[in-house]
C-alpha cells in the first residue's frame, strides 16, 4: 500500500474509535473547493483501489476515478464511518491539502491543512518558550552591550540611548526570537563580537580587494571566512593578542601573561 503524505495523522487513522476524526482548516476561512482523484502516474489514481464489477456489487461504498468531493473550512472526516474513510483515502492526496498549517503557507496553490489540536498547541508553546528565552537574554544583558547586539542584527544604533536599543531588541525577541538567540547563544558569537569590535576600533581593517587584515595576517575575504580564521585553533595565540588589543581588560594582568611565547606571531605595526 502506498504511504500517504500525512505521517503525522497516523494516530488519527489508526487510533481508538474516539480519536479517528480528521478536520480540515482553510487559510482563507471562506469559499469551497471541489476535488477529484489525483493520478498516480501509473495509469490509475491515488487512494482508489482497482475493483471489478463483481467486487463493487459486494460493497456498500467505494470510490471511482470520476468521484468528486467538496471541501471547505471545517470539513470533517470520521474514519469510523466507511463512506467517509473511503472518501478520505483519495481526498488526502489533493494538491490543495497540506499536512500542517506551516506547510500550507509555503505551498503554492494549497489552501487547506489538517487541524491537529495537540500539534498546534505544541508549536504555540515552543514559540512562547523561544520568545521567553530570547527576552531573558536581552533583560540579563548589560546595556553597554546593546549597540553591538543591534549591529550583529545588521542595525547600527550607535549614539542611541540604551532604552531605545533595548526596546528594539525586545521587539525582535517577540517577533523573531531565533535572531535574538543567534546573537546571544550561537556557538561562534564570541568570535563574531570580537571581529565586530576589532573592525569598529580599526584594529582589523578591510584592505585592498576586500581583504580582512590584522596586521600582516590575512583573515579572509568575507566576514564569514574571517570568523572561520579566528575560530581556527591553529590561530588561537594570535587571537589572544587580538583580544588584548580590543579589550585590554579581557584578561587579568598576571606575570605569566606578561611574557608571551616567542613563537607567537605578533602582528606587524600598523600605521
Amino acid at each position: 500500500m502506498e504511504k500517504t503524505l500525512f505521517d503525522n495523522v497516523e494516530q488519527l487513522e489508526n487510533g481508538t474509535p474516539l480519536d479517528k476524526i480528521i478536520v480540515l482548516k482553510s487559510v482563507f476561512k471562506q469559499g469551497k473547493t471541489t476535488v477529484q482523484p489525483v493520478a498516480d502516474g501509473m495509469g490509475w489514481y491515488k487512494g482508489i483501489p482497482r475493483l471489478s464489477e463483481d467486487e463493487k456489487r459486494a460493497l456498500v461504498h467505494w470510490a471511482e476515478p470520476e468521484s468528486k468531493f467538496v471541501i471547505k473550512e471545517g470539513t470533517t472526516f470520521n474514519l469510523n464511518d466507511d463512506a467517509q474513510r473511503i472518501t478520505w483515502n483519495w481526498v488526502q492526496f489533493s494538491p490543495c491539502i497540506c499536512a500542517t498549517k506551516d506547510e500550507v503557507q509555503h505551498t503554492p496553490g494549497a489552501e487547506f491543512y489538517i487541524h491537529l489540536e495537540n500539534e498546534e498547541a505544541k508549536a504555540n508553546v515552543s514559540k512562547m518558550e523561544l520568545k521567553f528565552k530570547a527576552t531573558e537574554y536581552v533583560l540579563k544583558d548589560n546595556s553597554v552591550n546593546y549597540p553591538m547586539r543591534a549591529e550583529l542584527l545588521g542595525v547600527n544604533m550607535d549614539g542611541e540611548s540604551p532604552i531605545i536599543i533595548k526596546d528594539y531588541l525586545m521587539e525582535m525577541a517577540d517577533k523573531s526570537p531565533e535572531k535574538i538567540l543567534g546573537i546571544y547563544a550561537a556557538k561562534d558569537i564570541s568570535i563574531r563580537l570580537l571581529l565586530l569590535k576589532a573592525l569598529k576600533k580599526q584594529i582589523i581593517r578591510i584592505g585592498d580587494g576586500g581583504l580582512y587584515m590584522y596586521g600582516s595576517n590575512v583573515l579572509g575575504t568575507t566576514e564569514t571566512t574571517s570568523i572561520s580564521w579566528l575560530a581556527n585553533p591553529d590561530n588561537a595565540e594570535i587571537v589572544k593578542v587580538l583580544q588584548r588589543e580590543v579589550d585590554p581588560n579581557y584578561f587579568k594582568k598576571t606575570i605569566a601573561e606578561a611574557t608571551l611565547d616567542n613563537t607567537i606571531k605578533i602582528p606587524a605595526n600598523r600605521s
